[in-house]
């Protein structure tokens, strides 16, 4: 067995060349490596949704990357796009985080459409983005077939109660994801309920982070609460 390889490649951004040459060492390595299977591309501003496009072309045909970070690079969707096309093809990925990038919307509609054919991915966060709740509900339709997915963070992500149902409602036919976050939202007691109909059913989820949603009220906790003593099972809910 080949001995695993670690590649932290950030805080670039003082300096553009650089963060051009960054870019192209990652698609190089990510190319070309026969033993890499770790890769942190961080804080590199510069590089933005073209250094996401190279990296998700390398994606398509590299054989041995098991985890992938790109954080703080403002890919924005277009790179969100790119990476979404690349993990539609992609067979060994098993880990991705793309935490604060300026993805919106269409870029989480993008990541989701590769969520429902992807077969290898277990662990996606896409915190710290912009993506609402028509993009929470997109994610949330791919959660409904996807067979793979064990953990997802959707922290501080601007969802809502409309975003939180969708979410809940995925997760009454989910049966494989078992991390779910959903911390520094603005979720409410609405989206609270519809939660917890999902945990009276849901028999794979194990953890549920809803912390700093300051809009759920006494009245959403017993939601939660009573979802719980219906589903008498080892069950942690990180309260707001």
């Amino acid at each position: 067995m080949l001995p695993q390889a670690h590649l932290a490649l950030e805080e670039e951004a003082m300096d553009p060349r650089r963060a051009c040459n960054t870019t192209l060492l990652t698609v190089a390595i990510l190319v070309f490596s026969g033993v890499l299977t770790s890769l942190s591309v961080s804080y590199n501003d510069y590089s933005g949704a073209a250094g996401a496009a190279a990296i998700s072309e390398a994606l398509k045909v590299n054989k041995m990357l098991l985890s992938l970070k790109i954080k703080f690079n403002d890919i924005s969707n277009a790179g969100a796009v790119a990476i979404g096309k690349a993990l539609r093809v992609n067979g060994v990925l098993t880990a991705l985080t793309l935490q604060h990038n300026n993805i919106r919307t269409a870029g989480a509609v993008a990541l989701s459409k590769a969520l429902k054919v992807n077969a290898v991915l277990v662990s996606f966060a896409l915190e710290s983005n912009h993506i609402h709740d028509e993009g929470a509900a997109a994610i949330a339709e791919a959660l409904k077939v996807n067979a793979t997915l064990k953990a997802l963070s959707l922290c501080d992500t601007n969802i809502f109660d409309a975003g939180a149902a969708a979410l809940g409602e995925a997760l009454k036919v989910n049966g494989v994801l078992t991390q779910l976050n959903l911390s520094a939202n603005k979720i409410g007691n609405e989206g609270a309920a519809a939660l917890g109909e999902a945990l009276k059913v849901t028999a794979a989820l194990k953890a549920l982070s809803l912390k700093e949603n300051h809009m759920i009220s006494d009245e959403g906790q017993a939601s939660i609460d009573e979802a719980l003593a219906v589903a008498g099972r080892d069950l942690t809910v990180t309260r707001p």
